[in-house]
């Protein structure tokens, strides 16, 4: 005879496993998530304050260089693209006028360099 009590079964052993197993799931998916985001390093530098104010430190200079050195990228392309513009606005009867003395001004300023008063 079987024992009647081992095919009675708890209905909130069902939900009780498959909240474990979510869980399960859930702990996995933020530890790889932590892996990921290398968690660990930063917990080290925390602990270590030194080693964060320089990675902090050299951190803010090579940005402000990057920055720098993009910016003045651009600004070249921008000022090399305005001075093609601006010679092909030579011939325009009105604009001309004054653009051709600008173009004189930088061309001046670009030899001689700039006068300190």
């Amino acid at each position: 005879m079987e024992n009647p009590k081992s095919e009675i079964r708890n209905p909130n052993e069902n939900k009780d496993s498959n909240v474990l197993q979510e869980l399960s799931k859930r702990v996995g998916e933020l530890g790889v998530a932590m892996e990921r985001a290398q968690i660990d390093k930063y917990v080290s530098m925390l602990q270590k304050p030194w080693q964060f104010f320089w990675f902090s430190f050299l951190n803010g200079i090579f940005s402000g260089v990057g920055v720098a050195i993009g910016m003045t990228i651009v600004f070249a392309i921008v000022i090399y693209i305005l001075t093609v513009f601006l010679r092909q606005m030579i011939d325009v009867p009105v604009v001309g006028m004054y653009v051709a003395k600008f173009i004189s001004i930088v061309n001046v300023y670009l030899k001689e360099g700039a006068k300190i008063r």
